[in-house]
């Protein structure tokens, strides 16, 4: 879709159910770029409209408030919104490219009819949520081994470890969601945004604070 095919209801900034129940983490996105050891020399908002080609596709995370649930007790309110539910909470890895790594099997909808087993790249916030989901089961997992309380409803207890251990985060603080010109939201800056959330959530760094 263009900009000139955008209708006045496709203009209207609203965020999307189910992602603003107040009974959902929701998982916005990030592109990063590693160094040559893999760790992250940098990351950004997802928004393929930031770059040259081949990366300028209309594809990029989405934040904003709620038009109809309020802000959960959980979730803090930031100059300018403290009436509704505010997405994303958390942001992962989405950027298309380089993107996931899958085997993509002949037969399955939208990997081709190329015969065998073939590896293709995926991305977005489709793929961002379950490397979340994945976090989450690990953490289950670790505190199970432990013996230490499990995590539980996840949104309250990823905003309580950012107040009291802002390091537990990868600080997303540049880039935005703006793809099409005259929607406008959202910018990513220092603590939590409508962008990133709270960022990046540390996985082997949230998993030490089960223990309390």
């Amino acid at each position: 879709m263009s900009t000139s095919q955008l209708t006045s209801f496709d203009e209207q900034r609203s965020a999307s159910w189910p992602a603003t129940s107040p009974y959902v983490l929701a998982v916005g996105g990030t592109n990063l770029t590693l160094n040559p050891n893999n760790t992250i020399a940098s990351s950004g908002v997802w928004n393929d409209t930031a770059y040259p080609q081949p990366y300028n596709m209309l594809a990029g995370g989405g934040g904003d408030p709620s038009a109809l649930e309020d802000r959960p007790w959980w979730q803090p309110a930031i100059p300018g919104q403290s009436t509704y539910r505010m997405v994303p909470d958390v942001a992962a890895f989405a950027d298309a490219s380089p993107g996931y790594a899958i085997i993509c099997s002949q037969g399955v909808q939208g990997c081709g009819a190329a015969a065998g087993q073939t590896i293709q790249f995926v991305g977005g916030t489709s793929a961002a949520t379950p490397l979340v989901a994945g976090m989450i089961a690990l953490w289950s997992q670790r505190a199970a081994q432990s013996g230490w309380p499990r995590p539980g409803f996840v949104p309250p207890l990823l905003y309580s470890i950012a107040r009291n251990d802002a390091g537990s985060f990868l600080d997303i603080t540049t880039g935005n969601n703006v793809i099409f010109s005259g929607v406008s939201c959202c910018t990513a800056g220092p603590g939590y945004d409508m962008a990133s959330g709270l960022g990046s959530p540390l996985a082997n760094e949230i998993a030490l604070h089960l223990r309390h």
